[in-house]
């Protein structure tokens, strides 16, 4: 009698098993029919919210905890658009420097000036971007020839 409980217990715990499994797979081909290939949902931060993400950023690249950003803390990629965050070019960028760097870029990409940046805003003001540093470095090749 404890061997056919046992069995029957061991029986319902797959079938419940299986049923979760097939009910995850349902749910994620719904997701995936729902929502076109390249969905972003809409977004929108606050200039608060940015500044205390600026602060953890600002936290993260010091690596040496010394309160100061220097090129050896940047990472390459990014070398260019935080370097620019020193203001007063002393080749060491403070967290103030870096804050107000960071809200001079949020306020431009905020078109309505509302203080709060949408997914739209911030994919503008990323176009915008890339296609300033395209125009730049075909000047600079022009420049080379």
């Amino acid at each position: 009698m404890r061997r056919v409980s046992i069995i029957a217990i061991t029986l319902a715990l797959g079938v419940a098993t299986a049923a979760c499994s097939s009910h995850k797979e349902e749910k994620a081909a719904a997701n995936s029919t729902v929502a076109p290939a390249g969905f972003v949902p809409p977004t929108a931060l606050n200039r608060t919210d940015f500044v205390d993400l600026l602060d953890k950023r600002f936290t993260q690249l010091d690596l040496n905890h010394d309160s100061i950003l220097e090129a050896s803390e940047v990472p390459e990629r990014h070398h260019d658009q935080i370097l620019a965050a020193d203001a007063n070019h002393d080749g060491k960028i403070t967290l103030d420097e870096f804050e107000k760097h960071g809200l001079a870029r949020f306020d431009a990409a905020d078109s309505n000036q509302d203080q709060v940046l949408t997914g739209e805003e911030r994919r503008a003001a990323l176009g915008s971007e890339m296609n300033n540093d395209a125009a730049a470095a075909n000047d600079s090749a022009a420049n080379a020839d």
